[in-house]
């Protein structure tokens, strides 16, 4: 936590009552999640493929991709050999079939990529040999998006909490900034910006309102996205 920033507390923010009917279920989700120590360097790059494949694209249609990654073997294949599959490979999978994947070439490009570097040559050990050097969520976030190309910090946020270790971040997606401007917690400049500094402050407001509501930031955030998602 960045003790030295100070952010305003969010002013008597009501929560809907589609975000409040939604947290309890998001709670007992975020809660059994928290198995870091449990997960399997397998589960790990899974997740954090889903991660890199996320961004501009529907939750449906990351999911259809890998399901197709995983049965044509390249999911298994990046991790053992991360050399022997061609990024031309990868890309034809993500565009054929079903739920395609937008910037599938870029897309590909961050699979090698991220292949190579945990499970390449001079690579970290894996995905959880990367993460025992940083047990504090936020340095661990900070190190995923400052090494894994095209993993943001919202995406690192959104790994760390797939696999239990993001109880301390928040998953600043589009629907969680617009529920933040919508609100009035933050302006829409700085909603939408991509900084990094922005983000420190959205986060910041977030946290504030979570602590005010009394609820968990983990589970408030997942709610919101459900409730911004289905309205």
């Amino acid at each position: 936590m960045q003790d030295s920033v100070r952010y305003p507390r969010p002013t008597c923010t009501l929560l809907p009552l589609g975000v409040l009917s939604r947290y309890r279920r998001a709670a007992r989700e975020v809660e059994s999640s928290n198995r870091f120590g449990k997960i399997s360097e397998g589960q790990a790059w899974r997740e954090m493929c889903f991660c890199l494949l996320s961004p501009m694209t529907r939750f449906e249609a990351v999911n259809a991709c890998l399901e197709r990654l995983t049965r044509h073997g390249i999911l298994t294949r990046l991790s053992s050999a991360p050399s022997d599959v061609r990024v031309d490979e990868i890309r034809e999978v993500l565009t054929v079939g079903v739920g395609s994947c937008r910037f599938a070439s870029q897309k590909a490009r961050r699979l090698s990529a991220a292949g190579h570097l945990f499970y390449g040559r001079s690579g970290c050990g894996g995905v959880m040999g990367f993460l025992e050097r940083f047990p504090d969520p936020k340095e661990a976030r900070a190190a995923l998006a400052g090494t894994v190309p095209g993993l943001g910090l919202k995406e690192a946020s959104h790994f760390l909490r797939n696999i239990g270790r993001g109880r301390d971040v928040a998953v600043l997606d589009v629907h969680l900034r617009r529920f933040m401007a919508e609100s009035g917690l933050v302006g829409e400049k700085t909603a939408y910006s991509g900084s990094a500094s922005c983000y420190a402050k959205i986060e910041g407001a977030y946290a504030s309102l979570a602590f005010n509501s009394g609820l968990e930031s983990g589970a408030l955030d997942l709610a919101i996205w459900e409730y911004m998602r289905e309205r």
